[in-house]
């Protein structure tokens, strides 16, 4: 009888530790997720958000900007800190999906025949685990907000960035950032009056 309890003191102990481990485990995963999603938003939002119009002059010597958008990949550049005067303060960005893995390719210098087909000079993995991710860009005209699917404008950059991420175990996240080239949709209201009614301009 004393084996037979102290068994069952056992086995409930065994089942209460495996519990507590399993919760454990979990949270930890969970806390690892939700890390690794801030760090990526952190990141995305120091590329995105630094995005500036550039153009350089193609094989025929006509200037195109190098920011070129289609709905899985986006060719852009960004601003960044200057740490080193060789380094220079522009990025030359390509953000992409390759094998489930979320990734920024840079180059240190714009290319002739399009940012697309430069070299890398260096790679990031933002993110594993990715099995899909959408891009969108917002344009303003006629006083009406826009979204597309790609963006092939040989001057402006869009006014914002939208991308939707979706991991294999089904977690999304969304980043949707103003670029720091959209100062080309300001507008300015000024006062103006006239005699018999004061109004607002646009």
């Amino acid at each position: 009888m004393a084996m037979s309890l102290l068994s069952a003191v056992l086995f409930v102990g065994f089942l209460g530790m495996s519990t507590v481990m399993d919760t454990w485990q979990r949270l930890d995963a969970e806390a690892r997720q939700v890390e690794a999603s801030m760090r990526l938003e952190r990141t995305l939002d120091g590329l995105l958000a630094n995005t500036i119009p550039f153009t350089w002059p193609d094989t025929t010597g006509i200037e195109r900007s190098l920011f070129v958008g289609d709905r899985d990949r986006v060719a852009f550049v960004s601003r960044h800190r200057l740490n080193d005067l060789s380094e220079g303060a522009l990025r030359f960005c390509v953000l992409e999906l390759q094998d489930e893995r979320l990734v920024v390719h840079y180059t240190d210098r714009p290319h002739r025949d399009g940012l697309l087909e430069a070299a890398p000079t260096g790679t990031s993995e933002l993110a594993t685990g990715v099995s899909e991710m959408t891009i969108q860009y917002a344009s303003y005209a006629h006083d009406r907000l826009s979204w597309h699917n790609d963006w092939q404008d040989d001057v402006a950059v869009p006014l914002a960035i939208r991308i939707d991420i979706t991991w294999s175990d089904g977690r999304e996240l969304t980043v949707l950032r103003r670029t720091a080239g959209s100062g080309y949709y300001e507008r300015l209201a000024l006062n103006v009056e006239s005699p018999t009614n004061p109004t607002q301009a646009p």
